[in-house]
């Protein structure tokens, strides 16, 4: 759960630098999931997908981050985090 809460705080400030940045060539997506079922099992499942692009000219940097968690019951079922820097 720690790294969940460090993937969604280091997205955020993502956001918020390409927010406040002055050059517009910034492109930002975040995807966002929940969902939780309750009968013979009981499973909770988070997703978190984000990603930013910076464009200069005839070069792009694109940085992706995405983080699932889910467990049924309390056993930990899935536990997958990736973060990636490409270079066009």
């Amino acid at each position: 759960m720690k790294k969940i809460a460090i993937s969604m705080l280091a997205s955020s400030i993502l956001l918020m630098a390409a927010d406040t940045a002055v050059n517009e060539d910034y492109k930002t997506h975040v995807e966002l999931g929940y969902v939780t079922t309750s009968g013979n099992t009981d499973t909770d499942t988070f997703n978190l997908g984000s990603s930013v692009t910076k464009n200069w000219g005839k070069h792009a940097f694109k940085f992706t981050l995405d983080a699932q968690y889910a467990k049924s019951g309390s056993t930990e079922i899935k536990n997958k985090y990736t973060a990636e820097l490409t270079y066009n």
